[in-house]
């Protein structure tokens, strides 16, 4: 496994992905840490074939870093497939409607 040379910050939160590779495919794994919480072991639910976008790392944050059940649920997936970015935003932006 190897790191990749991106990330994002938001509010104290760092996304840093790593690489593992093997003969066939490669996998990103989507680390999230904070450096206040002594338990730091968070990940992303996304595909491990995608790679987020700040946008979608933010609204992952601002929704209070919902699992891949949660977030299939609000965007009405019936399948448990890893969440695409656009699934996070659509359900940030819905939250945000139900705020308004």
């Amino acid at each position: 496994m190897r790191p990749l040379d991106y990330g994002f910050e938001y509010k104290g939160w760092r996304y840093y992905p790593w690489e593992d590779l093997d003969p066939e495919r490669s996998h990103i794994f989507h680390n999230v840490t904070h450096d206040s919480l002594e338990e730091n072991n968070h990940f992303m639910p996304i595909s491990s074939y995608d790679v987020p976008t700040e946008e979608s790392f933010k609204a992952w944050i601002e929704l209070g870093m919902p699992d891949r059940t949660t977030v299939n649920t609000a965007v009405g997936k019936s399948d448990m497939s890893p969440p695409k970015n656009i699934d996070i935003v659509e359900m940030y932006m819905n939250r945000m409607l139900l705020d308004e």
